[in-house]
């Protein structure tokens, strides 16, 4: 791997370069920033996979749907999985999906009548205006190798950080406390006095593949044995959260974030729980969209049952400070 990193970083300078390029045409003024005429709140990252924006999403939009704002969400829709996901999630708020953000915060505004935009997977997009920059870091591998795209999984340079108006900490409850500590302290210095949000993943609940309205209790699972199936960004940390229930996982399918399963891929599952005799298979609510209408019997084949473990964004640090600064943006 070390051979691979090595031969990729100058397709890492060529990128750090064209960002320095971008960087400048917005500071000049030859590209321009897009004011829809409401307030533009941007959840992002700065590395890829996954930093778990989605929960914080959907945390957000509830507060606002709470307080009587008209938010619309604009993502792009990378995957579709993730949008899919939002729109079963969000009841009540338009989701808009595309990758002309401009056009789709055009007809938020006048079709929607949005008070409030909320932009997924904001922070590379330049050209709309934000109000408040959030940034989701992964307290469980904040920068990776801290080397660019393709070398490494970060999208922009370390510093550009600076341009945040928060740092939303997921998983912090999984992060190691000495490197949460770095972590914290390298982002005060790059950014003083900025607001920092802690945070973990609580799961809720299990709910067979079947019928998202059953309700079956964490302890139900304590003790046995289980199968896991992700196509998420960071599949250590669910199978960490599983782990924590007190089930003893067999095997944990992986495949690459926003995968789409194929029928392959559902009879070498199917086949493993067999053989071992394991009549339980844990997914993620995003996966649950995907295996939805796949996960059938066909020809008397026997398939395990799937469990979906619900989770919901838990802030253990600042909720009261980022709630006053997300009614102060609408409010300005």
């Amino acid at each position: 791997m070390k051979i691979i990193r090595i031969l990729l970083l100058p397709f890492s300078l060529l990128y750090f370069l064209i960002l320095q390029i971008i960087y400048f045409l917005y500071r000049i003024g030859v590209l321009k920033r897009f004011q829809p005429g409401c307030p533009v709140i941007s959840i992002g990252n700065i590395t890829v996979g996954g930093t778990g924006k989605t929960p914080i999403v959907e945390l957000i939009s509830n507060y606002f749907q709470n307080t009587g704002k008209r938010a619309v969400v604009l993502i792009r829709g990378y995957g579709r999985d993730e949008s899919l996901l939002l729109k079963k999630k969000l009841y009540g708020t338009p989701v808009l999906v595309g990758r002309d953000r401009i056009k789709n915060s055009q007809r938020a505004v006048k079709d929607f009548g949005a008070q409030v935009m909320i932009l997924d997977d904001g922070f590379q997009h330049w050209r709309l205006k934000r109000d408040f920059d959030i940034v989701a870091i992964d307290s469980t591998k904040p920068f990776g190798n801290e080397m660019l795209l393709p070398a490494g999984i970060l999208r922009e340079p370390i510093q550009e950080l600076k341009r945040a108006d928060a740092f939303f900490l997921t998983r912090t409850d999984q992060a190691e406390k000495k490197d949460l500590e770095k972590a914290l302290d390298r982002l005060k210095k790059l950014r003083p006095n900025v607001l920092i949000i802690e945070s973990m993943h609580r799961p809720l609940y299990f709910y067979r593949l079947n019928n998202p309205k059953e309700r079956i209790a964490l302890d139900e699972f304590l003790g046995k044995e289980a199968v896991l199936v992700s196509s998420i960004g960071n599949p250590e940390s669910f199978e960490a959260t599983v782990e924590s229930l007190g089930i003893q996982v067999q095997r944990h399918f992986k495949f690459l974030d926003h995968y789409w399963y194929r029928d392959r891929d559902i009879r070498r599952l199917s086949d493993f729980c067999r053989f071992k005799e394991i009549t339980s298979v844990i997914t993620t609510e995003k996966d649950a969209i995907k295996l939805g209408g796949r996960w059938k019997v066909e020809g008397g084949r026997w398939k395990p049952e799937i469990f979906v473990l619900v989770i919901k964004i838990e802030i253990l640090k600042n909720e009261e400070r980022l709630l006053d600064r997300l009614s102060r943006v609408c409010s300005s």
